[in-house]
């Protein structure tokens, strides 16, 4: 990663940063879309649409990248609930 990467800013739709959040929790796809009221192929589409965002090639490191980034918070994993 160069130092411009390390730099710029990271801009999520609420809906990707809930999907984001569902991801960390270990929601599949399917349990996302149900959560959510998406279509699989929706859920599918906001991943693909993170997994660019945050430069990344899986959903592991998708989590790790939301931490470091701020996206998501460790407060948000002590509850079991998603919302």
């Amino acid at each position: 990663m160069n130092f411009s990467e390390n730099h710029r800013i990271i801009v999520l739709t609420q809906r990707e940063k809930e999907v984001l959040k569902a991801i960390s929790y270990g929601y599949t796809t399917s349990e996302i879309a149900k959560e959510l009221a998406l279509s699989k192929h929706t859920v599918i589409t906001y991943r693909k649409i993170l997994f660019r965002k945050l430069n990344v090639l899986n959903a592991p490191l998708m989590v790790r990248r939301g931490f470091e980034l701020g996206l998501l918070e460790y407060s948000d994993h002590q509850v079991s609930e998603m919302n």
